[in-house]
């Protein structure tokens, strides 16, 4: 195995406890909701604290980012994340919860742009597509494998203790890569001194990044108006079971761990901003199905679902690719920091906006999903038109 596969590997690895530790909220709202007597929209602030503070900590850390060794400051920011996973898993009321999702929020957002960094860095652009997509494989597995086993945890012992199992997956991983990762400094040669806050300033003077924060900003935010609600919504208004659950995520993480990377090398071979526009059409169809559900068979809604996880988890293999061309290798750190925590804020409103949307009924159904979903899809469309406007700089 090469050392570009096994770099890409660790990564993941890094990333799957990431995605998991934000995913396994969502199938486990319900039983928050219940234990903590909140409602909707409060949920939704839960959901909601984890993103926008990986959006704040985004912010203040693409100032520095690339001042140091990226093993070093990957290894601290996961250190945190840890610590954060952990003590949520020992809140004691919502109140507790929300600030043990910001602690942890704080550390994942930064480690997800830390990862982005490092694929930028290490990997050409014409396999970039394809890394890419090995990244977003985390989130496959996270869905295949980690919120299906997270819901059986929760179901047979609390919903505190899937926490505790990815606090210590956690940890064993940091060991790991501790050992494995090799020091990574090539970004700090060559550095000319300049102030830290020019990153922001050519990020909106400069059009090809302006128009790609844009674009990220508008994709996350019509996402999450839909993935936190999901299961809530399955589980009140199709009257799914916490088994029936387990079925939406194992498939659709199964189908996402072929076609993210499918969806990276498509992008590489055909083109990433056309392949891009053929999944952001495809995924306006499982929305809409998705938020019009009334009482059906398990096998439809999961049908649907699963089409859902394949079609929207295809986007982002190709944007996260032609994002990281229009920095210069010496700021990519930065740069991906500052896309990320753009991500986050994108993902944080559109999770607020959509718990202000919808409401819960005399009956415990979930009402204006609906109204949420025509939002989202008419959002993602918008994503459309920034794809042709975003181009490398020249060297």
């Amino acid at each position: 195995m090469n050392k570009e596969r096994v770099l890409l590997i660790m990564l993941a690895s890094l990333q799957f406890t990431n995605i998991i530790d934000f995913m396994i909220m969502m199938p486990l709202g319900k039983q928050i909701m219940e234990l903590f007597r909140i409602e909707t929209s409060q949920f939704g602030v839960v959901v909601a604290s984890y993103t926008l503070s990986a959006w704040a900590s985004g912010m203040v850390a693409s100032l520095f980012l690339d001042k140091f060794d990226r093993k070093s400051s990957l290894l601290f920011t996961y250190s945190g994340f840890i610590t954060g996973t952990f003590l949520c898993a020992l809140a004691p009321n919502y109140e507790l919860l929300v600030g043990a999702r910001i602690l942890t929020g704080i550390f994942g957002g930064i480690l997800g742009a830390q990862v982005l960094a490092i694929v930028a860095d290490t990997v050409p652009f014409e396999r970039r597509g394809t890394a890419m997509g090995i990244i977003m494989a985390a989130f496959s597995l996270a869905s295949a494998l980690g919120v299906p086993i997270g819901i059986f945890i929760a179901k047979h012992w609390n919903w505190q203790m899937p926490f505790i199992v990815i606090g210590s997956l956690a940890f064993i991983i940091w060991i790991i890569a501790f050992f494995v990762l090799p020091s990574m400094r090539a970004h700090l040669q060559n550095v000319k001194k300049e102030s830290p806050f020019l990153l922001y300033k050519t990020a909106f003077t400069n059009k090809y990044q302006r128009n790609g924060l844009l674009m990220m900003i508008i994709m996350m935010f019509g996402h999450f108006m839909i993935v936190p609600n999901v299961a809530t919504y399955l589980q009140y208004n199709v009257e799914f079971s916490e088994e029936s659950l387990m079925w939406v995520y194992l498939c659709g993480g199964i189908i996402s761990i072929y076609s993210n990377p499918l969806a990276g090398r498509l992008a590489d071979k055909h083109g990433k901003e056309k392949i891009f526009i053929v999944f952001v059409l495809l995924t306006t169809l499982p929305v809409f199905l998705i938020t019009h559900l009334g009482v059906v068979p398990v096998y439809v809604a999961v049908g649907i679902t699963t089409l859902f996880f394949a079609f929207s988890g295809g986007r982002f293999s190709p944007a996260q690719a032609l994002i990281s061309e229009t920095v210069n290798p010496q700021h990519r750190g930065s740069f991906m920091s500052f896309v990320s925590a753009m991500q986050q804020l994108g993902a944080g409103l559109g999770a607020l906006i959509a718990g202000i949307i919808m409401s819960t009924g005399p009956d415990k159904k979930i009402q204006g999903f609906n109204v949420v979903g025509y939002v989202a899809i008419g959002v993602t469309l918008c994503s459309l038109f920034f794809i042709h406007r975003i181009r490398p700089p020249k060297a």
